[in-house]
């Protein structure tokens, strides 16, 4: 059973909503995050800084989505990432009193926009 666990939004500035954890019954994941992308909401799991050789800070995940070979999220992953989303805007809103958009309202503003890129 899936629950968020915590939730923090204030301070929260630009695209990032909110930070929360979430609770898969007895393993609690935090520091994900709810993203206002162009595209509409997303989770973004956590993930670290790094420098690379060339000493540009990248980050990498913690914990990552299960993808295909061709690196599209697999049908559970999906479903697992639509049930925290609804989850997280779900709480978010009762927190904050702001209402998200969803993905296929702002899908439906954007037609024009050929960028299919979360954020």
């Amino acid at each position: 059973m899936l629950k968020i666990a915590t939730m923090r939004n204030k301070g929260c500035v630009g695209k990032i909503k909110a930070y929360f954890g979430v609770s898969f019954g007895d393993l609690v994941v935090n520091d994900l995050r709810l993203i206002e992308g162009a595209n509409g909401m997303f989770v973004a799991f956590p993930s670290r800084p790094y420098k690379n050789r060339a000493g540009e800070q990248k980050y990498a995940d913690v914990v990552s989505w299960s993808r295909t070979a061709e690196g599209i999220l697999t049908e559970s992953a999906q479903e697992l990432h639509n049930e925290i989303l609804a989850l997280a805007q779900e709480e978010f809103e009762r927190r904050s009193g702001e209402t998200l958009e969803t993905a296929d309202a702002t899908a439906s503003k954007n037609d024009d926009n050929d960028d299919d890129l979360p954020f």
